[in-house]
């Protein structure tokens, strides 16, 4: 009886991907001989950037720093330790000023010439301005607040794809 030689041709057949903090895993299957394995796809944990320092708007007195996940965007905040201002230890002494350079010899200006095609100012037009329906008004909430929404989330976006990098 002759020894079947089978090279496996082995395609995905499933995968869910790692988060920060789950594994994931990839299936993989041979059409031919119907074998099949798994390979676990490890958590990388959170991947912060260095912590930032803020002044909260509403308490001058009170800073915070945070930290984002440049993979899922995780933040975690903290109290900034508060730090006495020190004083310069070796402060330089000013040089004195150096006196200012003469100006080369200036140019005389040119005379002005004349457009070569002059034209005939237009009188303006009266602006043309539509009529606001109640129907208009009654949206103008609405789309202050979906622009206030599209800007929050430009600034997010922003924000996550600088760590995205």
């Amino acid at each position: 009886m002759p020894i079947s030689t089978h090279e496996h041709s082995y395609i995905e057949t499933a995968r869910v991907n790692a988060t920060c903090l789950e594994d994931g895993y990839v299936t993989y299957y041979c059409a031919g001989c119907g074998h099949s394995y798994t390979d676990i796809l490890e958590a990388p944990g959170h991947i912060f950037t260095p912590w930032s320092r803020f002044v909260m708007a509403d308490d001058a007195a009170v800073e915070v720093e945070i930290r984002f996940c440049s993979i899922c965007g995780f933040y975690e905040l903290r109290e900034a330790e508060q730090t006495a201002p020190t004083e310069p230890t070796n402060p330089t002494n000013p040089t004195d000023p150096t006196a200012p350079t003469e100006p080369t010899n200036p140019t005389d200006p040119t005379d002005p010439t004349e457009p070569t095609n002059p034209t005939n100012p237009t009188e303006p037009s009266e602006p043309v301005t539509e009529p606001t329906t109640s129907e208009q008004q009654d949206d103008a909430p609405q789309n202050f607040f979906q622009k206030i929404g599209a800007f929050f989330r430009n600034l997010f976006d922003r924000i996550f794809g600088l760590f995205r990098r």
